[in-house]
């Protein structure tokens, strides 16, 4: 249950309102198990599964920084600062230069 074609399948039950536990049990997961493999919790960057859920969220963003509408150097910046936490709603699009001054900002 790694493959892409499978996430997005979780990805579409969890974007409809279904519970980790209950999509969990349609596929054959724990509830637990379904939301690791949803947040990304605990994977690395060169792990199969962040680069899917980097692209999605540069797919989402129409691969453009959302704050200027740039295309040049584009990055995916977690929100909360916790590379860790690769939540859809936690990742967004942001060219280098947008990505460093919002950096710069949080510290």
């Amino acid at each position: 249950m790694t493959r892409k074609r499978d996430i997005s399948q979780l990805i579409e039950l969890r974007e409809k309102g279904f519970s980790y536990r209950k999509i969990g049990g349609l596929v054959s997961l724990s509830g637990q198990r379904v939301h690791q493999l949803l947040t990304g919790y605990g994977y690395k960057r060169s792990d199969n599964l962040y680069q899917f859920l980097r692209n999605m969220v540069l797919q989402r963003d129409s691969s453009k920084c959302i704050r200027c509408g740039s295309k040049e150097n584009i990055e995916v910046h977690h929100l909360d600062g916790d590379s860790n936490n690769s939540q859809l709603n936690n990742m967004a699009t942001l060219c280098i230069t947008c990505h460093h001054n919002l950096t710069d900002l949080q510290k």
